[in-house]
């Protein structure tokens, strides 16, 4: 049978339940000893209250003073952008910046400046051209003593745009100068220069026809015709103007053409030429007339 009697207890025990029972008193007097409201921010040291320590929903706006926040208090995005401010001052113009690289060379132009046929390819990726002609210069009228020829046409001049494909391969030709009269009699008539397609069926893209022969020296003959300018494409200038009259008041000299050159009249304003104007002195005996001069083709790749 078990011992049920009651043993004393013992010192070290009755200590041990003395304190237990302090300390828990003591926390609960605390609790019930402190006033409302007597701990406040003073009595909190810095960091000892954090997010953990509060209940979901229990600090609002309301609790919050106002401007207490900072911009590193919101997360990024909390905070809805405000309306855009006003415009601020110019601010003052920046150093230059260095100067660029060169760059590529431009379009290189070709001219065709003797009498004759030639080629020209249209460079890759050009669609058009900027081509400029003219015709051969009527060839000037002979002289004889006092009477005097008169002066040829200019050859027909005058630039146009025109499409083409890179690539395709044009003629080119120049027309010659016509020749001077000889023996009393007239000049010949100047080649027509122009710029064709190559083909079964060639199209000509520009065209300037010769100017017209001077006339031999017998009573007053017409200085050369000029010759004309015709094309396919937009037409950018036009020069034409026809050949002068050869009267004069003395021995019939033919007229100075605007722009002619001697006899052969291939001035580039598309003139006639002039007349043996030194043939009036008497006993110079016969003088051949001027040779016309020789057509012209420049042609320039048109940038876009």
């Amino acid at each position: 049978m078990k011992d049920l009697r009651i043993h004393r207890p013992t010192a070290s025990m009755a200590v041990a339940s003395l304190a237990l029972f302090v300390s828990l008193g003591g926390g609960a007097y605390a609790a019930l000893a402190l006033p409302k409201d007597s701990v406040g921010t003073a009595q909190l040291k810095d960091g000892a209250v954090t997010g953990k320590k509060l209940a979901r929903g229990s600090v609002d706006a309301s609790k919050v003073k106002t401007h207490s926040l900072l911009g590193r208090d919101f997360k990024l995005g909390q905070v809805p952008a405000g309306p855009p401010g006003p415009k601020g001052d110019t601010g003052p113009q920046g150093v230059a910046g260095a100067i660029g690289l060169q760059g590529p060379a431009g379009p290189e132009e070709s001219i065709f400046a003797s009498s004759g046929t030639g080629k020209y390819t249209v460079p890759g990726a050009v669609s058009h051209l900027i081509i400029s002609v003219r015709g051969g210069g009527g060839g000037g009228g002979s002289s004889n003593g006092g009477l005097a020829g008169s002066g040829g046409g200019a050859g027909g001049t005058g630039r146009a745009l025109v499409s083409v494909t890179a690539g395709e391969q044009l003629q080119v030709i120049v027309g010659g100068g016509g020749s001077g009269g000889t023996s009393l009699g007239g000049g010949t008539g100047g080649g027509a220069s122009s710029v064709t397609t190559v083909g079964s069926s060639p199209a000509t893209l520009v065209q300037g026809t010769g100017g017209g022969a001077g006339g031999a020296p017998a009573g007053g003959s017409n200085g050369g015709v000029a010759g004309a300018f015709t094309t396919s494409g937009t037409r950018l200038d036009i020069v034409n103007l026809p050949g002068q009259d050869s009267t004069g008041p003395d021995c019939n000299i033919g007229q100075n053409g605007i722009g002619g050159v001697g006899g052969g009249g291939a001035g580039a304003s598309g003139s006639g030429g002039a007349g043996m104007s030194g043939s009036c002195a008497v006993g110079t005996g016969s003088l051949p007339g001027t040779s016309g001069s020789a057509g012209l083709v420049e042609i320039l790749p048109a940038t876009n």
